[in-house]
């Protein structure tokens, strides 16, 4: 998904971890990482996790909250939102 703010407060209510991915849209390293991300073997491994993506031009204010400052980058929040990776 690429709605933050929902899958964040999804996993909050569920007691789950989200994964979110920082990316610059068309950027090439970002597109290898969305690829790469949306295979099975890290599907499986994320399956417990709620996954979002974001796009650092379109939502600034999101990576800038997560301290994100390249692209791409992930983040891993807890259930309450607090990053733990």
């Amino acid at each position: 998904t690429t709605d933050y703010q929902g899958a964040t407060a999804f996993a909050r209510v569920n007691g789950r971890r989200t994964v979110v991915f920082v990316r610059r849209d068309a950027e090439a390293v970002s597109e290898k990482a969305v690829r790469t991300l949306n295979g099975k073997s890290v599907e499986q491994a994320l399956a417990s996790s709620e996954k979002v993506s974001v796009d650092v031009a379109a939502n600034a204010s999101v990576a800038q909250s997560l301290g994100v400052t390249e692209t791409p980058s992930l983040v891993v929040l807890d259930p309450s939102g607090r990053t733990v990776a």
